[in-house]
């Protein structure tokens, strides 16, 4: 599955550095995520970006597995998806 990520914000909020980003799958489902990262002057957007997506990513990956299942058919007789 293909995601497509867009910062909706990105500010500073005390010591930390906020990034809010926008997660768009294949099928147009949208999942929005902020979090806030230690502020350190002279890093760049894209590194802040960076480690605000490593703490992200659990979030991004539970989301994703949300729809493993999600419009497969169950055989209740069976106990078992059918093929």
């Amino acid at each position: 599955m293909a995601l497509k990520y867009i910062i909706k914000d990105f500010h500073k909020n005390g010591d930390k550095q906020h990034v809010g980003m926008t997660i768009t799958d294949d099928k147009e489902r949208v999942f929005i995520i902020d979090k806030e990262v230690d502020f350190q002057e002279g890093r760049t957007d894209e590194e802040y970006i960076n480690d605000a997506l490593v703490l992200m990513k659990p979030e991004i990956k539970e989301w994703e597995d949300s729809f493993k299942v999600v419009g497969k058919e169950f055989d209740v007789d069976n106990k078992k998806f059918k093929e």
